[in-house]
C-alpha cells in the first residue's frame, strides 16, 4: 500500500516542480522546451507504434492524440500565429479535461497531472503569470 501511494503521488510531485520552475524567469524557456518536446515526441512515438500495432483500439485511443500538437509549439511559439496556436491548444486541453468522463474511448486519469503541467507551462510562456504577453 505504501508503494502504491508513492507511485500515485510521484507524477503530481514531478509536475508541481516543473510547473513552479516554469514560473521562474530563468528556467521558464528550458522547462517549456523540455515539457513540450517530451509530450510531442512521446505522442509521435506512440502514433508511430500504433501504425504497426495489430490492435485497432490503439489508433482510436485519445490518450495519444492530445500530445501531438505539443511538438509544434516550441518551433512556432515566438510568432503571433504560434501564440494563437498555443492559446487554442490550451483551450483544447481545458475542454478535454471538462469532457473527461464523456469521451467514448475513455482517457486515463494518469494523464491529468501531465495535462495540467502542459497547460501551466504554456500559460507561463504566454506571460499570463508575469503580466507580460510576450515570451522571454
Amino acid at each position: 500500500v505504501k508503494n502504491y501511494r508513492l507511485s500515485y503521488a510521484s507524477p503530481w510531485v514531478i509536475c508541481a516542480i516543473l510547473a513552479l520552475a516554469s514560473l521562474w524567469r530563468r528556467t521558464r524557456k528550458p522547462v517549456f522546451r523540455l515539457v513540450t518536446f517530451a509530450f510531442g515526441f512521446l505522442g509521435l512515438f506512440l502514433l508511430f507504434i500504433g501504425f504497426f500495432s495489430e490492435s485497432r483500439a490503439f489508433l482510436e485511443n485519445f490518450n495519444v492524440y492530445w500530445t501531438l500538437p505539443a511538438l509544434v509549439i516550441p518551433i512556432i511559439h515566438t510568432t503571433f500565429s504560434g501564440k494563437i496556436f498555443q492559446v487554442t491548444y490550451v483551450l483544447f486541453l481545458l475542454i478535454l479535461l471538462s469532457l473527461w468522463g464523456r469521451i467514448h474511448t475513455g482517457l486515463s486519469v494518469t494523464f491529468v497531472p501531465w495535462i495540467l503541467l502542459l497547460i501551466a507551462v504554456m500559460l507561463a510562456d504566454l506571460g499570463l503569470f508575469s503580466g507580460k504577453v510576450k515570451s522571454e
